[in-house]
């Protein structure tokens, strides 16, 4: 069911190591709001991860051939998506993993000028996201990051926050982590740093710790008829919010997003499916993706 229209919103998906979904989170929150929460009139996908992993493997490559990628002209694309009869465009910012890298210079005699052309690049995005949320409401635009927090993406954010406090839109930062206990003891001690070095007040951050049961355990733990998994997972969430809190970091939304068998099959090497042919693998349920410590 259609939920209340939205003005704006920003949602900026990290990890801290790579695997650990955010990929394909990142596709889930835009294709669930099309075609389920249709909270948005316009719903936006950037590419920002170095190995364009969504736009280089995920789409099929016709839909989004070279000539057409933001780094030419500094539109984004649209990818027409099919679920139970309807057709929705996904808009898509496909950013070239190779001229993401490049330098601003291609002669062999010209200093390599990097860092200029991922200026460029970074001001050409900002630009991009400014006309979208101040020429028009209705926008979700969903920034699928690097892993990491590198200084483009740390300064698109603060961007995006000032457009924030300019009451322009609202924006969400959300780090994904499997359930390994190395994987969220990295996530904790990187939004500790982040909280304490990042050029934003850290009061006015809105970030969502979301947990990837990406091993199934949810269901090995409901197969023990001694154990009860949304204790374990509640338990879980208190943890890290507490550990969190230690760090100084306060007001953490913990979500788990619960394993999904028809994503892990189609995802296997040889048998994958391009995300325009399983659109329903893209839809969140209630159990599916559930709050578990505010």
């Amino acid at each position: 069911m259609a939920g209340q229209k939205k003005h704006n919103e920003i949602v900026f998906v990290n990890s801290f190591k790579g695997g650990a979904g955010k990929t394909t989170l990142s596709l889930t929150h835009c294709i669930d709001d099309l075609f389920h929460e249709q909270k948005f009139e316009n719903v936006i996908y950037i590419d920002l991860d170095i190995l364009g992993t969504a736009t280089s493997y995920l789409f099929d490559k016709d839909k989004l051939p070279l000539e057409k990628c933001f780094n030419h002209t500094k539109k984004a694309v649209r990818v027409d998506l099919d679920y139970e009869g309807e057709t929705k465009g996904l808009h898509v910012l496909y950013l070239s993993p190779e001229l993401k890298t490049r330098s601003i210079y291609k002669g062999i005699n010209y200093i390599n000028n990097q860092d200029i052309a991922q200026q460029l690049l970074r001001d050409d995005i900002t630009a991009f996201v400014r006309e979208r949320v101040e020429g028009q409401e209705g926008n979700l635009i969903v920034f699928d990051c690097a892993p990491g927090f590198s200084k483009m993406e740390q300064e698109l954010l603060k961007t995006c926050y000032d457009m924030k406090l300019a009451r322009k839109t609202q924006v969400r930062e959300e780090y994904v982590a499997t359930l390994d206990s190395g994987h969220i003891e990295k996530c904790v001690q990187c939004l500790a740093d982040s909280w304490k070095t990042f050029q934003v007040q850290p009061d006015f951050r809105n970030i969502r710790l979301t947990l990837n049961d990406i091993q199934n355990y949810y269901s090995y733990a409901n197969r023990d008829p001694k154990s009860d998994a949304e204790q374990q997972f509640q338990e879980i969430a208190e943890t890290i919010s507490a550990r969190l809190q230690e760090e100084q970091v306060r007001e953490v939304e913990i979500f788990f997003w619960r394993y999904s068998q028809d994503i892990a099959v189609h995802s296997v090497f040889r048998h994958q499916r391009f995300v325009e042919n399983q659109v329903d693998c893209y839809i969140l349920t209630q159990d599916s993706y559930k709050k578990y410590q505010a």
